[in-house]
């Protein structure tokens, strides 16, 4: 025998609302079973934005110095792309043509 869930009151934004009524009309599914499924599939993003906040409550050095990471990472991984994206846009330009001229019409990395 299935073991009954908890119930719950909510109130959606009118936004958030309109879209449960437009896939409660197209699929016919119920409205709270909708919510259900959406508030299943959002479970390990809530499990991960927990896990943050014990952090964060329990040492709050340590979720500076882990944010601090993050942000190390998103700056290098932003500086990569904006290298690959110059390289990119030089060898389409003159200039690009005069390097790979000046390389004797080697290819530069």
């Amino acid at each position: 025998m299935a073991t009954k869930r908890k119930r719950m009151n909510i109130t959606p934004s009118d936004e958030v609302l309109a879209l449960i009524e437009e896939v409660h009309a197209l699929t016919g599914t119920p409205k709270a079973a909708i919510i259900s499924e959406i508030l299943d599939n959002v479970a390990p993003v809530l499990t991960n934005q927990l896990q943050a906040l014990r952090v964060l409550h329990d040492s709050p050095r340590e979720a500076q110095r882990l944010m601090q990471n993050v942000a190390n990472d998103g700056i290098a991984k932003l500086a990569q792309a904006q290298l690959d994206l110059d390289t990119a846009i030089d060898a389409r330009t003159v200039k690009g043509a005069r390097k790979r001229r000046a390389a004797g019409g080697r290819a530069t990395p």
